[in-house]
């Protein structure tokens, strides 16, 4: 005779098969998407993104080392990648290689500091009110 399944145990087991779906899912998506960065890297070993989210994957998947080679690959690149060194300095940190991890967000933040400073539409706006009541005094 088989034990009878009470409805609480059928929605634990639905709940836990729709966590471990939602899992596999993800895992096949990034799988997906580590793929793709390495179709485009090796059409276009400069490209910026890919390796950039490269290493983010391989940073969440645990493969810390190839995350940083990944990173240092992509500041090759573009020495000025803020973003890159900020990664770079939380895979450092997870590792506990805490110097390094310093080092890392002090170069982040000298690139923040050196970024040339971006028109924002406020500014572009008051430029044009300002031209346009001075033409309007003329």
């Amino acid at each position: 005779m088989k034990p009878e399944v009470t409805i609480k145990q059928a929605s634990d087991n639905r709940s836990e098969l729709e966590s471990f779906e939602r899992a596999l899912s993800y895992g096949i998506q990034i799988q997906r998407d580590f793929d793709a960065c390495d179709e485009i890297i090796k059409d276009n070993p400069q490209d910026e993104k890919s390796r950039y989210k490269k290493g983010i994957i391989l940073y969440e998947m645990g493969y810390y080392d190839e995350a940083i080679k990944c990173f240092n690959a992509l500041l090759k690149i573009n020495p000025k990648y803020q973003s890159a060194y900020y990664a770079k300095g939380n895979v450092l940190r997870a590792l506990g290689r805490l110097d390094e991890a310093e080092k890392a967000f002090a170069e982040q933040r000298q690139c923040w500091q050196y970024k040339p400073k971006r028109r924002t539409c406020n500014d572009h706006c008051f430029s044009i009110c300002k031209s346009t009541a001075l033409s309007t005094l003329l």
